[in-house]
């Protein structure tokens, strides 16, 4: 049986145009989780809020202090050695890997109790995307975000970011948007929050 090349030319641009415009729009994905992409503001102190499981946090950093969040038990507390710094974080939302940490702060406090341990990590490391971290001015997290290409929005005692994304933990929830935002006192970072949703 001969084959007329010029003949099936119409059927094969038809096919083309269809996997081009499958590719290009996620054609032929109903029901599928959309491509997982996380953006950089996620990145606080070596893991990425609205992705890390609490499990992966604690075999990082350490057991925290169980304290009440969206769950009993469910938020940790940790304290960071030699700074006067607390780390809150809280989990909701079960991935097939754990339940994951969708809200975090570092937030100065001197009056941490005693029983909160601290978390196994350097001062160095307890920072926004390995820089930012309490006590730093205002000025230099303006001139890291346009460093970063981040355009952070003025909001009451301090300044916002907001990004999309994608991370899927089950069938049921997806995160679409991260925050992170900084709370200044006397002009120096006294809280950096950060929320998946």
């Amino acid at each position: 049986m001969t084959v007329c090349f010029r003949c099936m030319m119409p059927v094969l641009l038809a096919l083309a145009g269809l996997f081009v415009n499958g590719c290009a729009t996620g054609g032929g994905t109903a029901g599928r989780a959309p491509e997982t992409s996380v953006p950089t503001i996620a990145s606080v102190a070596g893991i990425k809020v609205g992705c890390t499981t609490r499990e992966e946090l604690e075999s990082q950093w350490g057991e925290g202090k169980p304290i009440t969040g969206g769950h009993p038990n469910g938020a940790r507390l940790w304290r960071v050695e030699g700074r006067p710094w607390v780390i809150w974080a809280d989990a909701f939302e079960y991935s097939a890997h754990g339940i994951v940490v969708d809200s975090l702060e570092l937030r100065v406090d001197s009056k941490a109790a005693n029983d909160i341990p601290y978390a196994r990590l350097g001062t160095n490391t307890a920072s926004w995307l390995g820089k930012i971290s309490p006590g730093v001015t205002k000025e230099a997290v303006v001139a890291f975000c346009k460093d970063k290409s981040l355009s952070p929005a003025k909001i009451k005692n301090g300044l916002r970011l907001e990004a999309e994304g994608a991370f899927t933990l089950n069938d049921r929830v997806t995160f679409h948007r991260w925050t992170t935002e900084f709370e200044f006192k006397d002009g120096l970072l006294v809280c950096i929050k950060l929320d998946a949703q």
